[in-house]
């Protein structure tokens, strides 16, 4: 089932509208597609060219969907757990998965043709202690990060995957996100945020206060900024710098995402309500501008991905069930 965009209020080409929401949930000028599965969707994430993504499944599968097409595509058995977090290579060329038993994949992509990811190839499999928490892919995709729901840290070289890069068992702060500055500089956020590592530098590993418990993590190569999404509902622009409010829901929230694209930045939080509020930032402005919010679940929302393209949305709510939404077919 596919619940149709207003045909007179279409997506702009340069950066996206999303206007107020209509009763039933869906915003005018957008498109909500229901994502079926028959397992719940626990994590989920982005192809770097926005034609396609993945979802990980609590029967550890991951699922990869077209765009286009609106449809899955193929279905990769990937773990004897439940999946709990999934993450792509900016180059396309690798795709990480996570599970609940700890268990770290990665799985070279290029045998896949035509969407068929059961063709991927694992290449590399390493164990964490407990569940795997986050992923995250250095831009160019030649490092992988990995972290466990106690902190610990792991992280792979894809140039040789069988020896862990670096690893770090007690980390100075939790880590429920990470974020790769470039390609030498990893971020950690949880209750702080902390520099990782940095191209085997010895760190002090300096605790940087939040005023709330990090929910995500961005970095604006084009503005060269990072951006701070807390759970008190506020993004700061820089972690030094928290007098700098870059957006503001003015409530608690579930979860946070981001996406940097090329000329502003799309960002979008879920409440414990079930909707979701949009929020854009054009490059040279000094801070977001929230755009619309709608209801997206019935329940909390407690997970989001923003298109790296800053034209759609994926979004889960806790009971397992998970909706794309686009910001119409001519951002496509």
């Amino acid at each position: 089932m596919i619940d149709e965009y207003d045909e007179e209020s279409r997506g702009d080409a340069v950066a996206p509208r999303f206007p107020g929401a209509r009763a039933c949930g869906t915003p005018r000028g957008m498109m909500r597609v229901p994502l079926s599965s028959p397992a719940a969707v626990t994590s989920l994430a982005w192809h770097p060219d926005s034609a396609a993504f993945v979802l990980g499944l609590a029967d550890g599968g991951v699922a990869h969907w077209s765009v286009d097409a609106r449809q899955e595509r193929d279905r990769l058995a990937a773990h004897a757990a439940p999946v709990t977090a999934v993450a792509l290579a900016g180059d396309g060329k690798h795709l990480a998965t996570g599970g609940a038993d700890g268990q770290v994949c990665v799985w070279d992509l290029r045998p896949v043709v035509d969407g068929l990811l059961s063709r991927a190839t694992c290449v590399a499999t390493h164990r964490l202690a407990r569940a795997v928490r986050a992923l995250a892919w250095s831009p160019a995709g030649r490092l992988l990060a990995a972290a466990d729901e106690r902190g610990a840290v792991l992280g792979l070289d894809v140039a040789d995957l069988a020896v862990p890069r670096f690893s770090q068992a007690h980390p100075a702060a939790d880590c429920e996100q990470l974020l790769w500055q470039d390609e030498h500089a990893l971020w950690g956020g949880g209750h702080g945020l902390v520099l990782l590592w940095a191209d085997d530098l010895a760190l002090d590993r300096r605790v940087i206060a939040t005023d709330g418990r990090v929910l995500a993590l961005a970095y604006s190569r084009e503005e060269r900024c990072m951006l701070v999404a807390l759970a008190t509902g506020v993004v700061h622009d820089n972690p030094d710098e928290r007098e700098r409010v870059f957006a503001d829901a003015g409530e608690r929230v579930q979860c946070w995402a981001s996406a940097c694209a090329r000329v502003h930045t799309l960002m979008a939080c879920g409440t414990r309500e079930g909707a979701v509020r949009v929020y854009l930032h054009e490059r040279g402005d000094a801070a977001a501008r929230e755009c619309g919010s709608f209801s997206a679940h019935r329940g909390p929302v407690t997970a989001l991905a923003c298109a790296p393209s800053g034209f759609g949305l994926l979004s889960v709510g806790d009971d397992g069930e998970a909706s794309l939404w686009l910001q119409g077919e001519a951002a496509w």
